[in-house]
This record gives structure tokens, C-alpha cells and sequence, in this order.
């Protein structure tokens, strides 16, 4: 499986778990996105080393701001820019 047949696969995955998430209402679909991002936090934590993390950051935050841009230009017709740059990460 191609990187492409790979994300198309996560994507539909995730767009189920959206679906059901809407079933329940607003606080099924924000519950679900806490969890994916939760989840998605640990996931960059699992496969970084600590002084990699920022970095990680902000190739994920690129890609979910190009998603973002994406999903806003085709459902609304609205195109706009988002951009994250991560300076440091602390920990207390």
C-alpha cells in the first residue's frame, strides 16, 4: 500500500468515527476531536525524541492548517491561510 492509499484508508477511517460522533451532537463531535487530538499527542510523543517535538509540531500543525484550508475552500468556498510556527515546548 502506497502513502496515498494509506491516508486515503486513515481518512475514511476517521470519517466514520466524525459520523458517529455527530450522531451523539455538538458534544459528541467535540469529545471526538478532543480524543483524536489527545491521541495524536501521544502518537508525536511516542515517535519523537524530546528535542524533536517542536519540530513534530509544527509538521503537523502545517498539515492539519493545509486541512483545514482544504475542508474550508471546498465546504465554504472561503480560502484563507494557517499558519503555526512553535518556538519551544515546556515542560513543568
Amino acid at each position: 500500500m502506497n502513502e496515498l492509499d494509506s491516508r486515503k484508508v486513515l481518512f475514511d477511517q476517521l470519517e466514520s468515527s466524525l459520523e458517529d460522533a455527530y450522531k451523539q451532537g455538538p458534544d459528541g463531535i467535540i469529545e471526538y476531536l478532543k480524543a483524536l487530538s489527545y491521541s495524536l499527542g501521544a502518537q508525536v510523543a511516542i515517535v519523537s525524541k524530546p528535542e524533536h517535538i517542536p519540530d513534530m509540531i509544527n509538521e503537523v500543525m502545517t498539515t492539519f492548517g493545509q486541512g483545514l484550508q482544504s475542508g474550508m475552500l471546498e465546504l465554504h468556498g472561503l480560502n484563507g491561510k494557517f499558519k503555526v510556527h512553535v518556538n519551544g515546548v515546556i515542560r513543568t
